[in-house]
């Protein structure tokens, strides 16, 4: 979904290419003023391959926006959609029409000879006018096959319409260029046809109509759904999806890592230098030898007897130093493991605390999901289960999974909360602390309860009475309730929870919007009464 700017961009794009085209294709020299000008036709043919130029361009943004929203395998703006070929096809069949006015041109009656024969101008004439009415009905429909389209064949129809842009970019050039080296002098070519003035009249309702065109789609802000059909396309969603819930896992990681990093800070190691150092590395050596040890206990040692020399050398003071050394050196390692037990010790305990207090919170919100579940079927008496054959449960299309899990695709919005029943067969949805739909199913059928404004509750309830309905139990707001049978068009109901997230967001920031009032309101008639206070303090001065 766009964005307000991103919507008032796309709006002046489409704006700015219709004035681009409108300059393409009027010929400069029926331009009174102009015709008589030196290099008209050189300035004319280099502008007008510059403005080609500018149509590419601006085509850049949309075309990036729609790529995100196809690689997301989102819902895509219509409007989005249409401004990535907009600018181009109306550069396009602004130069058809401004090729085909100056291949007009009456040779003949001027008495001079033809650039092209007439076999050739006709062909090339009709040739001109058959990638008119395609540029046309491409212009409004071409949408349409880009939402069947992948990203790859999404490519491909962006670099064929890129390289019809170049070749009729480059044959207006050379056309203008042609015919004003070899008419440019000729006033009956430097006046223009008659029949300019109905050109004239022509493009200015074109101009209207399409500017009317692109503000209607711009205040409607469609969504289409893009879908490519094959199972090719549903693995490469599910892949998709596979690597998003991967990144997501790893996040939830950083985030907890994060949220402990003041117990794993207490497990780091002083640097140390001079003496400390050496101490540690011995340190060191002694815990790898005390390890080596135990993997010898095992082994046959073979030990050779000693020399004379060193049995006079066992008693020395250097042998009983290095022992004495060693000592010291095992009594601060046992120091450092005891350390080591106490700080992993606590951070056992700090785990089992907040795994007992996320089951707490989970066991709350099922209880609350479960009383407000009470809530909602305190309307319809139940009457007692008795002992029977089990109830095969109807095949309902489309299923309540597959509407749950279109009403799920909104997690992205801001505030936007889901709360089931332990059965999971009610689920309430929220965005912030504002409840816009209720989803219940049971063996026959499921119902959708959402919220709609004022004026959609009675366009509803009097377009199709005793299906769509007002529940009793909720009176909070425009409810309405919609049950699903198996005859309901998933496009309809898939359209009703769209507009309950909408309502919901709109009535949310209105209440916002007014309580701002409200403040601003309130702050007015302080700073009023004070102003008054000041003004009668002053005047009882005097």
């Amino acid at each position: 979904m766009l964005s307000k700017a991103q919507k008032n961009w796309m709006i002046a794009i489409g704006i700015v290419s219709l004035v681009l085209g409108l300059i393409v294709a009027l010929p400069f020299r029926s331009i009174p003023g102009l015709n008589n000008g030196e290099n008209i036709f050189v300035v004319e043919s280099v502008l007008k391959l510059i403005l080609g130029v500018v149509a590419i361009l601006l085509a850049i943004y949309p075309a990036i926006k729609k790529y995100q929203q196809l690689y997301n395998y989102r819902e895509v703006s219509k409007l989005t959609l249409v401004m990535a070929y907009f600018p181009i096809v109306i550069y396009i069949i602004a130069t058809i029409i401004n090729i085909i006015q100056t291949l007009s041109f009456d040779y003949v009656s001027a008495g001079v000879g033809s650039v092209l024969s007439e076999k050739m101008l006709g062909v090339v004439v009709s040739a001109l006018v058959a990638y008119f009415v395609f540029a046309v009905y491409a212009l409004l429909r071409a949408y349409k096959i880009m939402m069947r389209f992948d990203m790859k064949d999404n490519i491909i129809l962006d670099v064929v319409i890129f390289l019809f842009i170049v070749c009729f970019i480059l044959l207006e050039w050379r056309i203008n260029a042609v015919y004003g080296k070899a008419y440019g002098d000729i006033a009956e070519y430097k006046l223009g046809n008659s029949l300019i003035f109905f050109v004239y009249i022509l493009l200015v309702i074109a101009f209207c109509l399409t500017l009317r065109w692109i503000i209607r789609t711009f205040k409607k802000d469609e969504q289409l759904i893009h879908y490519v059909g094959g199972e090719g396309y549903e693995y490469e969603i599910k892949q998709k999806e596979h690597h998003r819930a991967y990144n997501d896992i790893l996040d939830d990681f950083e985030m907890y890592f994060d949220e402990n990093s003041d117990d794993y800070s207490k497990l780091q190691i002083e640097e140390v230098t001079g003496e400390e150092s050496h101490e540690e590395e011995v340190q060191t050596v002694e815990v790898q030898d005390e390890y080596e040890d135990e993997e010898e206990d095992n082994q046959e040692v073979f030990v050779a007897e000693p020399t004379l020399e060193e049995i006079n050398t066992t008693d020395s003071e250097e042998v009983k130093s290095l022992n004495s050394e060693k000592a010291e050196i095992a009594k601060v390692v046992a120091e450092k493991h005891a350390m080591l037990n106490e700080i992993e010790a606590k951070q056992a305990a700090l785990e089992e605390a907040k795994a007992e207090l996320r089951k707490q919170r989970a066991d709350y919100e099922a209880l609350l999901a479960e009383v407000q579940a009470m809530k909602l079927e305190s309307v319809e008496v139940e009457t007692p289960e008795v002992v029977a054959p089990t109830k095969k449960t109807k095949k309902i299309v489309p299923s309540f999974e597959k509407m749950v899990e279109y009403a799920n695709s909104f997690s992205d919005h801001e505030g936007f909360k889901a709360v089931a029943n332990p059965k999971g067969n009610l689920i309430k949805y929220y965005i912030g602390k504002k409840m816009y739909l209720v989803m219940q199913s049971t063996n026959n059928d499921y119902r959708i309860s959402f919220i709609t404004s004022s004026n959609k509750f009675v366009e509803y309830l009097k377009a199709r009475p005793g299906e769509l309905i007002a529940p009793k139990n909720l009176k909070d707001n425009y409810w309405v309730k919609l049950t699903n049978k198996g005859k309901e068009e998933a496009k309809f109901m898939r359209k009703v929870i769209k507009e309950a997230v909408l309502t919901a967001e709109k009535q949310i920031a209105d209440e916002a919007a007014a309580k701002q009032a409200e403040r601003k309101a309130k702050a007015a008639a302080r700073a009023k009464e004070r102003a008054a206070l000041k003004k009668a303090q002053q005047e009882s001065n005097k």
